[in-house]
């Protein structure tokens, strides 16, 4: 149980990087 919540917990992390570099690009890059 533990480590399949860790494993989410990643996955969410994860994913949250990736939209804040995202919108960091957007930012950076207005012409997207």
């Amino acid at each position: 149980m533990y480590s399949s919540t860790s494993t989410i917990t990643l996955q969410y992390t994860r994913v949250r990087v990736r939209l804040l570099y995202i919108e960091y690009e957007y930012d950076y890059f207005p012409s997207y």
